[in-house]
């Protein structure tokens, strides 16, 4: 298990070494909603966040929302914009964190300007919906829960999972402390405090990539 994994290499000897990282702070160029041109023949949508303060618990809500927004078995926007209205065939989601700084985003391939704009008008009522249905929460930590076995099957599996961790807090989360985070979104007063803090309307940036 990843608990038997991390209680031997804590008892590797191990010894300090000086870091020298640096991190450049992350900041909007523009944060209001505004277009940018290509060369291609959709119109993509764009929004995200930065985070300026890391913690695992941060980190983990992320890739939680996201997920619980984009995946392609239940995710809320995917069964909205693809299954309900036919507007998508795909969603991509990102996000990235270092020790000091971390920014996500979700990107909407739409097919012309109206259904961006259909979307920016609807997508938070969507949201916010979708965060009081019990139902879709419990489904999203079911779904991380079975996924984390594939993550924990083997050596190697395993010691990526720990390094993730460490890249991005400084220290290895054991299994049980990832559970009893997980097990935290089944309060909703919890899922809202971190929704407000880092994707309600005010804390995001928007753009739209629209052909020339």
């Amino acid at each position: 298990s990843f608990d038997f994994i991390y209680d031997t290499v804590q008892s590797i000897k191990t010894k300090d070494c000086k870091n020298n990282e640096s991190y450049s702070k992350i900041s909007w160029n523009n944060k209001d909603f505004h277009i940018e041109s290509y060369s291609g023949v959709r119109y993509p949508y764009y929004f995200g966040g930065i985070i300026n303060t890391v913690s695992y618990e941060i980190y983990f809500f992320v890739m939680f929302f996201n997920s619980f927004l984009s995946n392609t078995t239940h995710g809320v926007l995917y069964e909205w914009l693809r299954k309900e209205k036919s507007m998508i065939y795909e969603i991509f989601d990102s996000f990235y964190f270092n020790k000091k700084y971390g920014y996500w985003y979700i990107g909407l391939p739409m097919n012309n300007r109206n259904e961006v704009e259909f979307v920016r008008n609807n997508l938070y009522e969507k949201i916010n919906i979708s965060l009081k249905d019990e139902k879709k929460i419990q489904a999203e930590i079911n779904r991380i829960k079975y996924s984390r076995l594939f993550k924990l099957q083997t050596l190697k599996s395993i010691l990526n999972t720990a390094e993730d961790s460490i890249l991005t807090v400084n220290r290895i989360v054991s299994e049980k402390e990832f559970i009893n985070l997980l097990n935290k979104f089944l309060d909703t007063s919890f899922i809202m405090s971190m929704y407000n803090k880092f994707y309600s309307k005010d804390n995001i940036g928007e753009v739209g990539i629209f052909p020339k």
